[in-house]
């Protein structure tokens, strides 16, 4: 075995790394903003109550990428690399709001695979639900991410630490618990689609753009908690890497890279499989150079004494086409 001291990642790797995760961010923000934006524009979108979990979501992918990630651009440049001084507390403070704004993306995507069960086995009762009820649960959400993310803040060491086994398997069986309830959740719900004789072409297309999220957080989030575990078991473990400790960096920034990501998909999969959003976000760009329809005009039979209601008819539907409405 070789005495050679592990070797850190090289300054070029690092810079590399710091600019694909400043692309990233912007993605995040930039897509997800879209999406609000869209949900605000739209009046058709703040009618489904669905609708209320996915902007939720979208704030906390927003958050991801606004805060988490810049701040961990800020943490490996000024830990690892050593360009810039790093207050003490960074570390904790950045750990903290990644956890608060992580935790909130994963807990919503719990609640509406939950959300999508009730729909399926009851669409009544489902339909009858108050907005009053959401914003409790959206109310609550928040509240248990904020809860978790000060908490991490108070410890004294992140969460793979040795001193913090009780707080490292607490998260970890979560997670899992997170990831397990959206799975059976989501079998349930394909289950009752197909046996239904019929079912709304919406909760068809919803649960199927939902499934989709779901299986991009499971891809994206299992490398990371598997590099969790195996540090938390082995605080020393090159993973393979031979004293090359340039190679460990790179393992778990391609991890982090790819945990990061879902918040940047998320916002894509509502562009391409949710109509609604498409709509929402055409108004959001078209908003600015809109301007009002000209009154419409009648033929000259208004002024002989009487009205053409077709003519009228089709003036209204050229100043909104009905695939708007």
């Amino acid at each position: 075995m070789s005495s050679q001291p592990p070797q850190p990642i090289s300054e070029a790797a690092n810079k590399t790394w710091t600019v694909f995760f400043g692309l990233e961010a912007a993605a995040a923000v930039i897509g997800n903003a879209l999406v609000i934006a869209a949900f605000i524009a739209s009046d058709k979108l703040q009618k489904r109550k669905t609708y209320f979990l996915l902007i939720s979501l979208a704030v906390a992918d927003f958050l991801v990428g606004a805060l988490a990630i810049p701040l961990y651009i800020h943490v490996i440049g000024g830990s690892v690399t050593q360009w810039w001084t790093l207050h003490s507390h960074m570390q904790h403070t950045q750990r903290a709001i990644e956890i608060f704004a992580s935790w909130a993306s994963i807990i919503f995507l719990v609640v509406i695979a939950l959300e999508r069960v009730y729909a399926a086995v009851s669409p009544f009762s489902h339909d009858s639900l108050k907005p009053i009820g959401y914003y409790i649960v959206i109310g609550f959400v928040w509240i248990f991410a904020a809860v978790i993310g000060i908490l991490s803040f108070l410890r004294e060491s992140h969460v793979g630490a040795a001193d913090n086994k009780v707080v490292f398997y607490f998260l970890m069986l979560m997670i899992s618990l997170s990831m397990l309830i959206i799975i059976i959740s989501y079998i349930v719900v394909v289950i009752f689609l197909l046996r239904a004789k019929f079912s709304d072409q919406f909760e068809q297309k919803m649960a199927v753009t939902l499934l989709m999220l779901t299986v991009i957080f499971v891809v994206s989030w299992l490398p990371f908690k598997v590099l969790n575990y195996i540090f938390n078991l082995e605080p020393g473990s090159m993973l393979g890497c031979d004293h090359d400790l340039g190679c460990v960096y790179q393992i778990l920034y391609a991890t982090k890279f790819l945990h990061y990501f879902n918040s940047v998909v998320n916002p894509l999969v509502y562009a391409l499989r949710v109509k609604d959003f498409r709509d929402g976000v055409r108004r959001v760009f078209c908003c600015c150079c809109a301007t009002s329809p000209p009154p419409p005009t009648f033929p000259l039979e208004r002024e002989k004494g009487f009205e053409n209601p077709v003519v009228s008819m089709q003036s209204l539907d050229s100043a909104v086409p009905s695939m708007f409405l």
